[in-house]
């Protein structure tokens, strides 16, 4: 099971699946396997990009999903104005979802 966050909380295979998925609209989950190489070791990047080419196959790392969540603050943030029952005053909340999923308030007011 993967943590809350995902790859910003934990920087592993499921919480990547699990990311991609819901990156794509899909349901949280997620399929994850080794690729061994020949002499039964686990495959580690260098052999992996041989592995790829070999293939034709195309590679995005852990890394690569971190920066483009950070980048593009998808799956996290949601913002909403609250007018305020006191006359002349508006206050505008934002309601930021982080990895851990706690949620923060900031508030300006101004007549």
């Amino acid at each position: 099971m993967g943590q809350p966050g995902g790859v910003l909380t934990r920087a592993g295979h499921t919480e990547a699946g699990i990311d991609l998925a819901r990156l794509s609209g899909l349901v949280p989950a997620s399929v994850i396997c080794e690729i061994l190489n020949p002499d039964g070791t686990m495959a580690r990047l260098p052999d992996l990009m041989t592995f790829a080419a070999t293939h034709d196959l195309r590679i995005g790392t852990i890394a690569d999903l971190i920066r483009y969540r950070l980048e593009s603050n998808r799956l996290s943030g949601e913002s909403q104005n609250i007018r305020s029952p006191r006359a002349m005053v508006i206050l505008e909340g934002l309601f930021m979802k982080t990895a851990n999923f706690a949620r923060h308030t900031s508030r300006l007011s101004g007549a």
